[in-house]
């Protein structure tokens, strides 16, 4: 959009909690959809706006753009939804290609799991990073983008997964 646009319109952007460069919350359960959306007029109101004209959510973030509808429909002028899932958040998680039976219901239960139990959680922290130098490199050569390879080099996968996760990872639980 920016890219067709350019400088004709003001765009703000944030980072979610925990995600980017984003510090992560005191609660892992203070990381959803419902707080991404309240993040949004946050963030929009310290750039020194009441409204946007339009908002854009892609993949997760268009569940966060109809939240913010809904919790504050007076503040955004309209919708753009690109990418977005139906149903259940994990119903489309991890499937690049086609969907496989259950694949979203077992992703479901395993971030309940996560969630549920720190310790497990923080196990997970501790290995995550492990499984991503060994399973990236092989995702992103089955699914990934020729032109992202081309651009930022064969690891591009596992950086921006490093980048997304980062703090959440880091952060002490």
């Amino acid at each position: 959009i920016r890219a067709r646009f350019g400088d004709l319109f003001t765009y703000v952007t944030w980072d979610y909690r925990g995600f980017f460069n984003s510090d992560a919350p005191g609660q892992t359960r203070r990381i959803a959809i419902p707080e991404h959306a309240e993040d949004a007029m946050q963030v929009l109101t310290a750039a020194g706006f009441e409204r946007c004209d339009v908002m854009v959510g892609h993949s997760m973030g268009a569940a966060v753009a109809f939240e913010t509808c809904l919790l504050f429909p007076a503040r955004v002028g309209a919708l753009i939804v690109l990418n977005g899932f139906h149903g259940h958040v994990f119903h489309t998680a991890f499937q690049p290609i086609c969907r496989f039976a259950f694949i979203g219901d077992g992703v479901g239960k395993l971030v309940s799991l996560l969630l549920d139990r720190p310790s497990v959680l923080s196990f997970a922290f501790f290995w995550l990073p492990k499984m991503f130098r060994l399973t990236l490199p092989i995702y992103a050569r089955m699914f990934g983008s020729g032109l992202m390879i081309k651009v930022a080099g064969p690891g591009y996968l596992q950086t921006f997964m490093q980048q997304y996760m980062g703090q959440l990872i880091k952060s002490p639980r």
